[in-house]
């Protein structure tokens, strides 16, 4: 899974350029994007799930919820402050038996080669 998925969406569409002229406070109604994780780890058979959570402040407990109610194999923790202006990131990366290895700051490149390398352990050959 990608982080990129959003938790929300507009809930109601423009099909009209909004005017600046026209509106000087607007306010912006959301509703809940479906949980595209959730739903394949309800559908996941034999396949390998890896999900991601993006937290702010301490998200282990998050990380750790989520990774049990979705049904992951490993979940990957990184801290919003720090990945999303940023080129380095620092990531946890959680397996189902309960351990957690985390990874100081790295560039993003170096964080995707951790994380390829975990999946590919989890296949025996």
């Amino acid at each position: 899974m990608a982080a990129a998925v959003s938790d929300f969406r507009p809930a109601n569409v423009n099909t009209q350029k909004i005017r600046r002229k026209e509106h000087e406070h607007l306010s912006l109604e959301l509703e809940s994007n479906p949980d595209i994780l959730a739903e394949l780890g309800r559908q996941k058979g034999s396949r390998l799930l890896v999900g991601f959570s993006l937290e702010t402040g301490d998200g282990e407990a998050s990380a750790r919820r989520k990774m049990a109610e979705k049904s992951c194999d490993l979940m990957i923790l990184n801290n919003a402050e720090e990945s999303l202006e940023s080129s380095a990131t620092r990531i946890t990366i959680f397996t189902p038996g309960g351990s957690a290895e985390s990874f100081p700051g790295m560039s993003k490149t170096e964080a995707a080669d951790v994380i390829m390398q975990r999946i590919v352990s989890l296949f025996h050959y």
